[in-house]
């Protein structure tokens, strides 16, 4: 079988069973819990993280 019959064979599939998609939980899709999402993942949103300087002048790379 090549690889357009393969193709076609896949999207007639699809059509047919469709994929099915679990709902998602309240709770995920909640705004008002995504401080609480965040922090849990690791993120901390009192740490203010500074950017690093940026060189006044122009660096030229050495060969």
């Amino acid at each position: 079988m090549g690889r357009q019959a393969k193709l076609k064979k896949m999207r007639q599939h699809a059509k047919e069973n469709p994929p099915t998609q679990s709902p998602q939980s309240p709770q995920e899709t909640d705004p008002k819990n995504f401080v609480k999402n965040f922090e849990q993942q690791g993120y901390k949103l009192t740490e203010n993280l500074p950017c690093p300087e940026i060189p006044d002048k122009d660096t030229k790379p050495q060969l």
